[in-house]
């Protein structure tokens, strides 16, 4: 969220004591948040009386981010030779402060034996919060669901990086269909 004079007055203000009456004024403030939303502001006033004393004081906000989301993961994928395989994508949808990137990577298995499928492919969804990811904790894996499925922070907060296996199956149920482009009238010298 941007940082607004109007905001930092909702912050409240200092409150002053002389004998004389001051004056306070805020000075620029100092702002250190990060991409994901985390750090802090320092706020600085300065109170001066008419005499030409003056003393100044900092407030220190500290802001922690918000992380609201909901991943959701496509269907799994049953089609005929010759369908086009499914360009929906799994999304993510961001209301809070973390910072996301997605990556697929498809494993082609061609199917043999006595299965109508002509091949599979098993297309692996990862999701990486950059505002929490490490790199040395394994990913939390998705059970795979045929209707897809979705998961959001209230369950899954404690996590930084999510994989899901989507399965892309096309069977051959259709038997060939053969054409002789010829004429069938031949001659013959027996």
């Amino acid at each position: 969220a941007d940082i607004t004079p109007a905001w930092l007055q909702t912050q409240g203000i200092p409150n002053n004591f002389d004998a004389c009456g001051a004056e306070v004024t805020e000075l620029p403030f100092v702002e250190n948040i990060n991409q994901c939303g985390e750090g802090h502001i320092i706020r600085y006033f300065r109170a001066e009386d008419e005499s030409g004393n003056s003393s100044n004081c900092e407030q220190h906000i500290y802001v922690t981010p918000k992380s609201d989301w909901i991943i959701h993961f496509p269907a799994n994928f049953y089609g005929e030779c010759g369908d086009s395989l499914p360009t929906e994508m799994a999304t993510v949808e961001n209301f809070g402060c973390d910072m996301w990137s997605v990556h697929y990577e498809d494993q082609y298995f061609s199917v043999t034996g006595d299965s109508a499928a002509c091949f599979k492919i098993v297309r692996t969804w990862s999701f990486i919060n950059w505002c929490k990811y490490q790199p040395s904790v394994a990913p939390q894996i998705i059970l795979t669901e045929e209707d897809g499925a979705w998961i959001d922070e209230t369950t899954y907060n404690n996590y930084s990086h999510y994989q899901y296996q989507q399965i892309l199956k096309v069977f051959d149920t259709a038997p060939p269909t053969l054409s002789y482009p010829y004429d069938d009238v031949f001659c013959t010298l027996d």
